[in-house]
Formats: structure tokens, sequence, C-alpha cells
């Protein structure tokens, strides 16, 4: 696995080599700066051979800082499934949340700890490895003559969604199943589902109906949003977004927000939200309750929000 590491403090860059090396990572290329990191990525290239499998990039460093480096990374389009790890003092709140719209997958904090360094990259190598063998799999049946089977969601492995830019849904479930209770006994989710997207699509075309997913998807990507928040495309013009440690008020005004944003679009969303209970609830089933809530919304005629005490009522 070769990884970029982008830092420009040398105690850092020399923690990260060993922590790194110590967990069978060996093939390390080091940048000091944002535009040195961009350079070294040029030279690596992208695809199979002699690209970088994942970045490791310091939020806040002199000149171009992390943010615009991660921005710059992703409107690249030969890098959109290149993983970005954004490395971030505990004080760099508000800059790592601007880090995920640009297009981060993950972070890890400073001071670094070697076991959640590791395991974040290990899950990474993990999903990436998945993906490039289901992409080879692809790729033998289409030498054959023969198409790949329609498989489940879960068989789609997709670092970034293509279409939004935002987090792949595989991603966002690894992510969002990593939050830990003890740390967000209170953890929320939302789904946004766009109304009438079919009819769009029958009424305009197949495109008409891509460019309105993407703008919804800016909409939502400009949100407010915290450390530990993670957003992505679900499906078909359905979005999803987990939060720790929120309540129903801010649950209710991303809702609203979100609501507000798309009007001048010509279109509405059906949203559900859903907070835990503090019963035994893992983030999937409230994810899952989410979406079953704006489904619901939208087939009780759409432009408003369900809630899951709503859902439960017969």
């Amino acid at each position: 696995m070769r990884i970029l590491v982008v830092d420009d403090s040398e105690d850092a860059r020399d923690i990260m080599a060993v922590t790194l090396s110590s967990g069978g990572y060996e093939d390390l290329t080091f940048a000091t700066s944002g535009q040195e990191g961009l350079d070294r990525l040029a030279e690596g290239g992208s695809g199979p051979d002699g690209a970088f499998d994942l970045v490791l990039l310091d939020v806040m460093m002199p000149g171009m800082d992390g943010i615009e480096v991660c921005a710059r990374i992703r409107a690249d389009a030969r890098h959109q499934d290149l993983p970005i790890l954004m490395v971030s003092a505990l004080s760099d709140s508000e800059s790592l949340s601007q880090a995920f719209i640009a297009g981060a997958n993950d972070y890890v904090t400073k001071p670094i700890h070697r076991l959640e360094l590791l395991a974040r990259v290990r899950s990474i190598a993990r999903l990436r490895g998945e993906r490039d063998l289901r992409r080879a799999r692809e790729a033998e049946l289409l030498e054959t003559g023969r198409k790949p089977e329609a498989g489940s969601r879960a068989g789609t492995l997709t670092l970034v969604d293509p279409l939004t830019g935002l987090l792949g849904w595989e991603i966002f479930e690894a992510l969002v199943q990593r939050a830990p209770a003890a740390d967000a006994p209170r953890f929320g989710a939302l789904a946004w589902q766009i109304d009438d997207l079919d009819r769009l699509r029958v009424r305009d075309g197949d495109q008409a109906a891509r460019d309105l997913i993407k703008s919804t998807a800016r909409v939502l990507q400009a949100l407010p949003a915290r450390i530990g928040d993670h957003l992505a495309h679900y499906d078909d013009g359905i979005f999803v977004a987990f939060a720790r440690n929120c309540t129903e008020a801010d649950l209710a005004e991303l809702a609203a927000r979100a609501r507000s944003g798309v009007a001048g679009t010509g279109t509405t969303l059906s949203v559900g939200t859903v907070i835990s209970d503090g019963r035994e609830q893992t983030p999937r089933d409230v994810v899952a309750d989410a979406i079953a809530a704006a489904e619901r919304a939208a087939e009780d005629g759409g432009d408003r929000v369900v809630t899951r005490t709503a859902l439960l009522v017969p």
C-alpha cells in the first residue's frame, strides 16, 4: 500500500513514519507542504500501477492548507476514488468540518494514537482491496462477453459517489458503524428524498434528473457540519446524513435548511429524521429508520418531514 503523507511538521512526519512502518506500511512518500503534496501526487500518477492508495493530509499548514489541497485533489477526476485521511489537532474542529465538505473521507487527531491510525488505514486498505477485486471481476466478465451480475447495493464498493462527489455508501456505513456509543450516546440521522424525480426524468430526460441530484448534493454539502458528521448519496435522489451528539432540534434545523436551500431549484424534499432513544440501537438501525421515514414522507404527498415518532404511529 503506497501512502502519501503531507505535513509541514518534521516531528509529525517522523511519528507517522514510525507508526505506519510498525503496522507494515513502509511504502511511504513525504511532502512538507500542500503544493509539494500535489506535485508528489502528480508524479505518482493515478491508476493501478504506481498510484498512491491513500493520502494522509494535515489540516493546518502554512500557505496552502489541507482543506485547499483536499479540494484540489477532488477536483481532479483521476483522484475521485483516492482516500484522503485528514490529520487534525483537537482544536481544528471548524477547519475539519470544511475538510469533509471539500471531500475528505475520514480523520485522525493529533497527537497521533498508533492503534487509531493503523485501524483507519487498515479499514481503508480492506475496502479499497474489495473494490479492486470487484472491478477486476467486472473487467473479466466484460472480456468474455458476459455482463456483470446486478448484485445488491452492498456488492458495490465506491469510496466517492461519482455523480455527487459525496461519500460512497459503503464508506459511509463503515464510518457510521464505528461511532462509539460512549462518546456519542445521542446520535441521529436524516434522509432527504427528492420529490417527483421519476416524473422529471420522464418529462425532461435522465440528464435533467442527474443535474438535479448534483445541485441538491451541493445544497446539502453547504449545511453546517461537525467532526464525526457524515453525508452520503444513498440511492437515486436519496441522501443520508449521520450526526453525533445531536438533539431533535439540531435535526429539525438541518431538515429546514435543506428544504429552504432547494426552494430555488423548483423542487421539494421529503425528509426523515431519527434520533437514538438510548436503547440498544445501532447507528445502522437509526440510518435505516431515517430512510424509511423519508420514504413515508414521500408516500404521504412529499414536501414534508416525518420523524421516527410519527413513523411508529399506525
